[in-house]
């Protein structure tokens, strides 16, 4: 019988050397991350309303348009709107107006998987001097994931000053002498009125007859026995 001595002698010690590379091959998956609030592109606005050049009243004028996502936003549709910035800016050298808290939307996309256009319609407060008024529309996506905003778009309409009021009329003259008709007026309410154009009709179409800055103006071309009527335009400066 061999005693623990012998029986480790018949089992000697192996040792195991390795050299060289060890090589692992396997799938490498990267994560995609969460968008973040800016990633979207700008959306894109574009005006359909009032026409550039259009003349309009200085109340009820309503500015129409379109808001186009640049892409289609993950998740359940419906839950991105678009927030609208609108300024105002009058010709006759008052400060721009600028109009917040008006949406369109929401965001949507078609079954081809493009963006949808969506229509805005936002009522412009009352544009009270007369002259140009340059309207502009930015828009921006808010939701899951929001972007900044669009590039503008603008338009520019024309709100004719208001007619004058109070024209009353005074002859003047008469028997051997020459007679005139003095046309008189209240001032505009505008700041951005020039002048006032004075037209006289006798039976046939308007005329211009005069052009003053006063509120006032004396017509020397009438003559007695005929029967006249007058009316008073005001311009604007430009």
């Amino acid at each position: 019988m061999m005693g623990p001595a012998a029986r480790r002698a018949r089992w000697p010690r192996a040792v195991f050397m390795f050299t060289g590379a060890l090589v692992f091959t396997g799938l490498v998956t990267t994560l995609a991350q969460p968008a973040e609030a800016g990633s979207l592109p700008p959306p894109t606005v574009a005006i359909t309303g009032p026409a550039r050049g259009a003349v309009v009243g200085a109340v009820g004028t309503v500015v129409r348009g379109t808001v186009t996502p640049n892409g289609c936003l993950p998740g359940a549709p419906g839950q991105d709107t678009f927030n609208l910035n609108l300024t105002l800016s009058p010709s006759a050298g008052q400060p721009p107006r600028s109009l917040t808290g008006h949406t369109a939307g929401p965001a949507a996309c078609g079954p081809s998987g493009h963006p949808v256009p969506e229509t805005f319609s936002v009522g412009l407060p009352n544009l009270d001097s007369s002259g140009a008024w340059k309207v502009m529309v930015k828009a921006s996506q808010r939701g899951p994931v929001s972007s900044s905003s669009s590039r503008p778009a603008t338009t520019a309409v024309s709100v004719p000053p208001a007619a004058p009021r109070q024209v009353a009329t005074h002859l003047l003259g008469g028997g051997s002498g020459r007679p005139a008709v003095v046309v008189a007026w209240a001032p505009g309410p505008e700041p951005d009125i020039a002048s006032y154009n004075v037209l006289r009709r006798s039976g046939g179409t308007w005329r211009v007859v005069g052009t003053t800055a006063a509120t006032s103006y004396r017509d020397p071309g009438v003559t007695g026995g005929n029967r006249y009527a007058y009316r008073v335009v005001a311009t604007r400066r430009g």
